[in-house]
């Protein structure tokens, strides 16, 4: 399993052989305009998305979400 955090927020790990979930544990509170979760959609907390060989990657709404994420765990932490 490969895993990078930012305080918590962004976690990538091996699903199977065939695709890598990146997970957003506060998901659910992020803006995602381009609709890049495509998983646990159900979950009231947690959005992910599951890449799969081949796919193409929208880099730069990637980007902004990974971003929104950071902003959103960063205005959490300073609210403690």
């Amino acid at each position: 399993m490969a895993e990078f955090t930012a305080d918590e927020e962004a976690r990538a790990s091996v699903l199977a052989k065939n695709a890598v979930r990146l997970t957003f544990p506060k998901g659910a509170q992020i803006k995602d305009p381009k609709k890049l979760f495509n998983t646990r959609l159900e979950s009231n907390t947690v959005r992910a998305i599951d890449f799969h060989e081949g796919d193409a990657v929208d880099e730069p709404a990637l980007k902004a979400l990974i971003l929104n994420a950071v902003e959103l765990n960063i205005s959490k932490a300073h609210k403690r």
